[in-house]
């Protein structure tokens, strides 16, 4: 009582005051009889029943609390008259006692619904004569609207007033929210009190047959304000559903990216733990290159010097197959699939690690048939190649060498992939679990001594079975392990694309290379022009579009990487200018992006770093061939 303004004691003071007077006034002008003290008896319970079974029911943003009190009232009003307000108060105090109101919130209820009926019985006497029956004709429905209406905006009024003033909002304000919100249940017994007041009329045990349309209402209200409580959980855990779905969709997201950076971590793991034998072998490369380079120079003999030159050539085209491996496995970009030869992938994984296993003292064995295209990415499956080869090395460390085995072929309709070693094996308890992450005999996880975290083979599990295939070990303890990989064949459709046959080379050509590496543009155009035709060098984008604005080119040889304006958007300008002229791209390691814009810009051809001389010529002459209209014709 003490957190309310003055102005809202103040104003509760008067009401319990009026309710007082007004008790008094209905006590002191009725007349007392033993029938109207058993009536007062039996309704107060109907009143506390009312009361106790109240129902709150949702209407929008608000809470409507329904009761059957107004039946009461406006049974009573014609029954017992005003000595009914006793039972108002004794009925509406007991309720609040038991539901542990505060004392002044129970009088300030008992003193609001006091003078409330004795406003609504007010209006019935003043408009129902004496002696005549209750609510019937048309003077009775008149005075049921009265009453109905009377309840709702007396009832209103003392309510929202001492809300405004205990709030310290405007009055007219909460009283423009309060009458905005009517509701249909606030007075929809009211008809059905008048209903009991009409049977009671007629015989008082007919009462009991108008209780079952009252108790049935009431009942109604439960329902349907626990089908409301229902339809606002759903809407509820839809909302938290959508929430929950869209957190989902993050998490997914995330963890596709965390698996994308795990497997390039993996992938970089891997070219470390090979990055000497790579190393050591580039190494081999650069002193035969350099020492044969030497050896012909300082040879008179033609013949030694053309042995030298080809021994140059033989060690740059293993050098190509070193770098093509590496650049198939570690591009990190995301898989593209397309049919390719497992013996390719078996290819590039050796050619990065097979003199790192041959210094470890380990040798190795190839069983390798020829095999029909499966569809994948190939830098995947490469990868899962050397992580077997890793573990494969690794088994056999502590002993010092011993045998690898790798088998390819086709079993059935599945492209059979086998790496066997002769290490120390895998125990029974542990095969189970091989591919799970983190499960590992190496490093310090497994307490083994050659470096290892556990992630290698899970990866090589989760590629494999992104690709459709299957993955399992077989193993007994001091007899070796043997990993097969089986993925499926796919037939290759008809209109597949076969190679062209040889056909008589198109000379002479008008050809402009572009390249801003003054080494491979001059060695490019030196082998062009020895072959006939007429060749124009460029050393950047600019240069060659000045050229191109200058004359005509039947084809352009562009490196992909350039600064300033790059191969792509070189090729695309070109076109733009020229439709059917005829672009070559060459590429090291072309980015991700210009692979995306090779893609869009349509028939280009591609060549790739290093090639021969045989490659160039053959690339150009395809790329010629593919033009629209001869060539060669204006010269």
């Amino acid at each position: 009582m003490t957190t309310l303004s003055t102005t809202a004691r103040v104003y509760i003071f008067c009401i319990w005051a009026l309710a007082a007077g007004l008790l008094v006034f209905a006590l002191w002008s009725s007349e007392v009889t033993p029938w109207l003290l058993l009536a007062l008896a039996l309704l107060t319970p109907a009143l506390i029943l009312s009361q106790i079974f109240e129902v709150e029911l949702p209407i929008g943003d608000n809470v409507v609390v329904i009761t059957v009190v107004s039946a009461i009232f406006t049974f009573m009003a014609p029954i017992v008259g005003l000595p009914g307000v006793l039972v108002i108060v004794v009925g509406t105090l007991l309720v609040d006692l038991w539901q542990r109101r505060l004392w002044y919130r129970a009088l300030f209820n008992a003193a609001q619904l006091s003078i409330t009926y004795i406003a609504v019985e007010q209006v019935y006497a003043l408009l129902t004569p004496e002696a005549s029956q209750a609510y019937l004709g048309l003077r009775g429905l008149i005075t049921l609207a009265a009453m109905t209406g009377v309840y709702y905006v007396v009832n209103s009024l003392l309510v929202s007033t001492v809300v405004a003033l205990a709030s310290d909002e405007p009055v007219l304000q909460v009283y423009r929210q309060t009458f905005g919100k009517v509701s249909i249940f606030d007075v929809a017994t009211m008809p059905l009190g008048a209903l009991l007041a009409v049977l009671w009329q007629i015989d008082a045990w007919a009462v009991l047959i108008g209780l079952v349309p009252l108790l049935m209402t009431q009942r109604a209200f439960a329902a349907l304000a626990q089908a409301q409580e229902k339809s606002r959980q759903s809407a509820q855990l839809a909302l938290e559903s959508q929430q929950m779905a869209a957190q989902l969709e993050q998490l997914l997201t995330d963890l596709r990216l965390k698996q994308d950076e795990l497997l390039h971590s993996s992938k970089l793991a891997a070219l470390g733990t090979f990055a000497a034998g790579i190393a050591h072998e580039f190494n081999n490369l650069l002193a035969g290159l350099l020492g044969f380079a030497e050896l012909g120079l300082r040879s008179s003999n033609p013949e030694d010097k053309d042995e030298s030159l080809r021994r140059t050539v033989s060690a740059c085209m293993h050098g190509r197959s070193i770098t093509s491996g590496l650049l198939t496995f570690a591009r990190h970009r995301e898989p593209t699939r397309s049919p390719h030869d497992l013996r390719d992938a078996v290819g590039h994984a050796l050619s990065l690690v097979e003199r790192d296993l041959q210094r470890a003292g380990i040798r190795i064995e190839k069983q390798i048939a020829p095999v029909p295209y499966t569809v994948c990415d190939l830098g995947q499956i490469v990868q899962v190649l050397l992580n077997l080869l890793s573990n494969a090395r690794d088994a056999m460390l502590e002993q010092g060498g011993g045998t690898i085995t790798i088998a390819l072929a086709e079993r059935g309709r599945q492209i059979e992939l086998r790496v066997s070693d002769t290490g120390h094996g895998i125990p029974e308890e542990l095969q189970r679990q091989i591919f799970q992450p983190f499960m590992t005999t190496k490093g310090p996880l497994g307490g083994g001594a050659a470096p290892g975290t556990g992630l290698g083979l899970a990866i090589s599990y989760g590629i494999i079975e992104n690709h459709g295939g299957s993955i399992e070990v077989f193993s007994q303890p001091g007899e070796g392990a043997t990993f097969v990989v089986r993925l499926p064949v796919v037939d290759l459709p008809e209109d597949l694309p076969l190679p062209e046959p040889d056909s008589p080379p198109l000379t002479p050509l008008r050809l402009l290379v572009v390249d801003d590496d003054r080494t491979v543009r001059e060695a490019m155009t030196g082998l062009l022009d020895r072959q006939g035709h007429v060749v124009t060098a460029a050393s950047d984008g600019e240069q060659a579009l000045d050229f191109c604005g200058r004359q005509p080119f039947d084809v352009v040889i562009c490196d992909v990487a350039m600064p300033g304006i790059d191969g792509v958007e070189l090729a695309e300008r070109l076109r733009m200018l020229n439709p059917l002229l005829g672009v070559l791209l060459v590429t090291g390691n072309a980015p991700d992006d210009a692979l995306e814009r090779l893609h869009v810009l349509g028939p280009a051809q591609t060549l790739h770093k290093p090639f021969s001389a045989d490659d160039l010529l053959r690339a150009v002459e395809r790329t010629a061939r593919s033009r629209a209209v001869p060539v060669g014709s204006r010269l």
